[in-house]
């Protein structure tokens, strides 16, 4: 988020409401975004435990931009480094077609096992999530 996206103050410091409503209208698309990022991630064929962690990080986020209409850099940072590791284990899994996924997605020594489709579509969340962090106002 840029200094242009926020609301600007006039030198007697009163906000326009113009921009405070564009403001106000951003935060709103974030929240609901971060809903929609929690329905994503449950659905995604990640692993349970990497599922747990991005929607708790991500409820987290709605919850904090609900209560103080920005999130501590610190949960933004947390949420990123996540990401950054599930889109390396996405990287690292086996690609391999559908017809030919094991039942419990992973190879005789544990290693994770992904369709091409299923790759693609993760790939596009974790995307999704590293973009709306950037976007969000934090502190």
């Amino acid at each position: 988020m840029t200094s242009n996206d926020l609301p600007s103050e006039k030198r007697d410091g009163a906000t326009d409401p113009n921009d405070q409503n564009s403001h106000e209208q951003l935060l709103s698309e974030l929240r609901s975004g971060y809903g929609d990022l929690v329905s994503d991630v449950t659905e995604s064929c990640l692993p349970d435990t990497r599922t747990e962690e991005l929607v708790t990080l991500l409820v987290e986020h709605q919850r904090q931009l609900d209560n103080r209409g920005e999130v501590e850099r610190e949960r933004s940072l947390e949420l990123t480094n996540i990401v950054a590791e599930s889109l390396a284990e996405v990287e690292d899994a086996t690609v391999v077609s559908p017809e030919n996924l094991p039942a419990d997605r992973t190879l005789g020594g544990g290693e994770a096992v992904i369709t091409p489709d299923e790759r693609t579509e993760v790939v596009k969340i974790l995307t999704s999530i590293l973009f709306a962090i950037s976007d969000t106002p934090s502190q």
